[in-house]
């Protein structure tokens, strides 16, 4: 199966946008939720990210400017089934029978690059670009023209019969070159592909993040070391450093940490090797996860955000699924005391977890909580709740016995008080 990606529409004001960065390259495998591409309207940037596992197939390059809904890459399953599939990458409303037509109604140049055009008698149509033309893609292209063969030059175009010989028909009708351009063309530099500098700059962040994880993972392993480190990352300002240095850091303890997830300042992660964190997952400040062993793990989904302040004591095992939210200031609980003992029912049991061991009643019960469940602020949920996909949970409510998906949970009985029209992904 081959699957069109298209620029979606961002805002009602842009009908084009500009492909700022590709995320992945050609032929490279992603996932579904994967992040493709950066693309910039007149006013944002937005991130497109792959709807569905598969093989990417670029079709545009970075820098171009796309109209809306055109077809910037391909997901397929088998390298075969590109054979018979040719996108076609203008939508609809911008589709000609003639390519060349197409491309020239819907070039733009800058007013500068006009003016310049205009004294040094380029023809603008005659400019191999996509996109907005500007100053220096006309200098290029008139610096290109001057230095063609001479076998070109017998026959020359009007902007170089303009420049390097003129006749004495067209000297008498035009006149010399001004000398602004003239200057302008003498020190135009040397074209330097775009490219360069951005695949430079990917380079030196590449190789940065790799000796900051080989440092980290070095010093993970040092006792004394390790616990100062920690606490370094862990109340290092927000920004990006600060990520970076969390991501660096737990990703050689924790049991699964997925790709651009945000740990941020004062997160505290106990018993790291039991606690997975996926993709795009976003850690607030001052959230504290409480973990026990990989047997009863805390596994946190993909795209969730955990608001700042709540706290997972995951010691029974605790599981958020994908695209899930957990509000500020609320508690799951997947362990506690219990006042009575099954097998001695009339024995007085303590409730504090500092009594005895044989004066205690503890239980340990694991939470679900399935995908796109919105928990609202201060919600506690106690040990043993499944809360059902969709369903969302209004602050303040103590839950106590699972929800069924799709439902609105809360109110002062806290009980199902609405049901939520189920909605394809």
């Amino acid at each position: 199966m081959v699957s069109e990606v298209k620029v979606p529409r961002i805002s009602v004001n842009d009908d084009f946008v500009e492909l700022v960065e590709w995320h992945v390259t050609d032929g490279s495998t992603v996932t579904e939720g994967s992040l493709l591409c950066t693309v910039e309207t007149s006013k944002t940037t937005f991130e497109i990210e792959a709807e569905r596992d598969g093989v990417v197939k670029i079709l545009v390059s970075e820098g171009e400017r796309l109209p809306v809904l055109e077809t910037i890459c391909l997901l397929y399953d088998d390298p075969a089934e590109l054979s018979g599939h040719a996108p076609d990458r203008k939508p609809t409303a911008d589709r000609s029978d003639n390519p060349e037509a197409t491309r020239e109604a819907t070039r733009e140049a800058t007013r500068k690059a006009v003016e310049l055009a205009e004294r040094l008698g380029v023809d603008l149509q005659r400019i191999d670009k996509d996109g907005v033309i500007r100053e220096k893609d006309v200098r290029d292209f008139h610096t290109a023209t001057l230095a063609e063969p001479t076998a070109a030059a017998e026959a020359p175009s009007t902007e170089t019969a303009a420049v390097e010989a003129p006749s004495t028909e067209t000297d008498r009708q035009s006149g010399p070159l001004p000398a602004e351009a003239v200057e302008a063309v003498a020190e135009t530099p040397p074209p330097r592909p775009d490219s360069l500098a951005k695949r430079a700059k990917g380079a030196i962040r590449a190789a940065l993040h790799r000796l900051l994880r080989a440092a980290m993972w070095l010093l993970y392993r040092i006792p004394v070391l390790s616990s100062l480190t920690e606490t370094l990352v862990r109340t290092f300002p927000p920004g990006r450093l600060g990520t970076a240095l969390r991501t660096a850091y737990y990703r050689n303890g924790l049991m699964h940490l997925g790709e651009r997830v945000r740990i941020d300042t004062n997160a505290l992660l106990l018993s790291p090797e039991a606690i997975g964190i996926g993709d795009l997952s976003h850690i607030d400040t001052n959230v504290k996860i409480v973990a026990r062993s990989p047997d009863r793990p805390v596994r946190i989904g993909k795209g969730v955000h955990i608001g700042s302040g709540a706290l997972i004591y995951g010691t029974g095992g605790v599981t958020i699924g994908d695209y899930a939210a957990v509000a500020a200031g609320s508690i799951i609980y997947s362990a506690r005391n219990l006042p009575e003992k099954p097998d001695a029912p009339g024995r007085l049991i303590s409730m504090s977890h500092a009594a005895p061991k044989d004066r205690q009643y503890f239980v340990r019960e694991p939470v679900v909580i399935e995908d796109y469940v919105f928990i609202g602020l201060n919600v506690s949920i106690l040990p043993g709740v499944t809360i059902g996909r969709g369903s969302i949970v209004n602050s303040g409510a103590v839950v106590a016995n699972d929800i069924p998906p799709y439902s609105i949970f809360g109110g002062p009985t806290f009980s199902v008080v609405g049901q939520r029209q189920q909605k394809l992904d």
